[in-house]
C-alpha cells in the first residue's frame, strides 16, 4: 500500500501533507519510513494546473526570463524555479555593494529579493506556478531592473569607480572649477548620475565628462603649481643667500632648510589647489623661522695660537705676532614691513593718505637707519 502511494506521489497523481503543511518529494521518505508518523500524514490528490494556465506561465516565463520553459508542469515549475533562484543569488551578491551606499540599485534589489522570496515559497507546482502568473506586472517590472543590474555590476562598475575617484579628486577644486562653465556643467552632470537611484542609462556618458573636467582641471592645477614653486623657490634662495653670507656649517644649512624643501616638494606633488597654496604660505612662516635661527646664530671663536715652546738658556723666545681674524660677518635680519596693518578701514581723504604715508615712511626710515633689509608684505 506504502509502495502504490509513493508511486502515485512521484506520477504526480497524489500529494502528502503532515500538520497542515504540504510535504515536498525530498521531505516524503523521512516522514513515511517512521511507521508511527503515519496517522499524522494525509495523502490529497494532487491539484493540477490546468492547460491553458501552463501556457500562460510558460509564455510569461519567455517574456521575463528570455528563455522558454519546457512543456509539462513539473519540468516548467523546475525551469521557473531555477532561474527565481538565480535572480536571488546575483541580487544578493549585488546587494552587498549597494548596501555600501557607493553603489546603485539597493531600492530595486531589496524590491527584488522580497517577491522572490515570496514567490519561493510555494513549494509545490500548483501554488507556483498560480503565484507567477498572479504576480506578473511585479515580475516584469524585475526582468528590466535585473537586466539593468546585471549589465551595471557585470561590466559598468570599473566605470562607475573610476567616476567617484575622479569627482572626489575634482570636488577639492570645485571653487576653481566653477569658474569655468564647461567644468561647472560637467561636474553637476558628474554629481547628478552618483546621486541618481537608477543611473544605467547615463554611464555611456561618464567617460566623456571625466575627460573633460580631467584636462581642465590639471591645466589649473599646473598653472597654480608653478606659481607657488616660483614663491617657494624665492624663499629658498633668500635664506640660501643669508646661510651663505655667514658661512654657515653644513647642519645649520640643513636645519634651515629643511622645512621649505619639504613644502617644495608638497607643491610639486599635491593637486589639491588648495593645499598647494596653502604650501606658499607655510613657505613664507618656514622662511621667517629660518631667518630667526641664522640671526641668533654665534659662529665658535677660533681657537687660540699655540705658543712657541721656550728653549732653556736662550731667556725665552721673542713672542710671535699673530695676524688679528676678521671679525665674523654680521647677518642683519630683514624688516618685515605690511602696510596693511598701518590703517583701519578705508581712505577717503588726503589727510588719511597723509597720514598712512608718514607711518609707513617712519617705519621704512626706522629699517634703513638700523641698516636692515625691507620686505614688503
Amino acid at each position: 500500500m506504502v509502495l502504490l502511494v509513493a508511486r502515485l506521489v512521484v506520477a504526480g497523481e497524489l500529494s502528502m501533507s503532515m500538520d497542515g503543511a504540504l510535504l515536498t518529494r525530498d521531505k516524503i521518505f523521512e516522514q513515511v519510513k517512521t511507521p508511527n508518523k503515519w496517522r499524522s500524514i494525509i495523502v490529497i490528490k494532487r491539484q493540477t494546473v490546468d492547460a491553458a494556465l501552463l501556457q500562460q506561465s510558460r509564455n510569461l516565463g519567455k517574456s521575463v526570463f528570455s528563455k522558454m520553459g519546457p512543456d509539462g508542469e513539473d519540468a516548467l515549475y523546475g525551469f521557473l524555479r531555477e532561474q527565481c533562484e538565480k535572480w536571488q543569488a546575483n541580487l544578493s551578491g549585488y546587494l552587498k555593494l549597494a548596501e555600501t551606499g557607493k553603489y546603485p540599485g539597493k531600492d530595486a534589489i531589496d524590491a527584488g529579493l522580497k517577491l522572490l522570496k515570496l514567490i519561493l515559497a510555494e513549494k509545490d507546482s500548483y501554488g507556483f506556478i498560480q503565484k507567477f502568473v498572479t504576480l506578473k506586472a511585479e515580475f516584469q517590472n524585475l526582468s528590466d531592473d535585473v537586466s539593468d543590474l546585471d549589465t551595471f555590476y557585470g561590466t559598468q562598475q570599473p566605470v562607475w569607480e573610476l567616476l567617484g575617484r575622479k569627482y572626489a579628486e575634482f570636488v577639492v577644486n570645485r571653487k576653481e572649477l566653477d569658474h569655468n562653465p564647461d567644468a561647472a556643467a560637467a561636474l553637476h552632470q558628474m554629481e547628478s548620475i552618483l546621486g541618481h537611484a537608477a543611473p544605467y542609462p547615463l554611464i555611456k556618458d561618464i567617460s566623456g565628462l571625466v575627460s573633460k573636467v580631467t584636462a581642465i582641471n590639471d591645466a589649473l592645477v599646473v598653472k597654480r603649481r608653478s606659481h607657488a614653486l616660483e614663491k617657494i623657490d624665492q624663499h629658498v634662495s633668500e635664506v640660501k643667500e643669508a646661510l651663505d653670507h655667514i658661512a654657515a656649517p653644513p647642519d645649520l644649512r640643513n636645519r634651515c632648510l629643511k622645512e621649505l624643501q619639504k613644502l617644495r616638494q608638497i607643491a610639486e606633488t599635491q593637486t589639491s589647489i588648495a593645499h598647494i597654496h596653502q604650501a606658499v604660505t607655510d613657505a613664507i612662516e618656514a622662511k621667517d623661522d629660518a631667518l630667526d635661527v641664522i640671526d641668533r646664530y654665534v659662529p665658535p671663536k677660533p681657537a687660540a695660537p699655540t705658543p712657541p715652546p721656550v728653549t732653556p738658556g736662550t731667556g725665552g723666545a721673542e713672542p710671535t705676532k699673530t695676524k688679528a681674524e676678521p671679525p665674523p660677518p654680521i647677518f642683519k635680519k630683514p624688516r618685515v614691513v605690511r602696510p596693511a596693518e598701518m590703517k583701519s578701514g578705508y581712505l577717503k581723504t588726503q589727510a588719511d593718505v597723509d597720514a598712512f604715508l608718514g607711518k609707513l615712511r617712519k617705519e621704512l626710515e626706522a629699517a634703513l637707519a638700523a641698516e636692515e633689509p625691507i620686505e614688503i608684505r
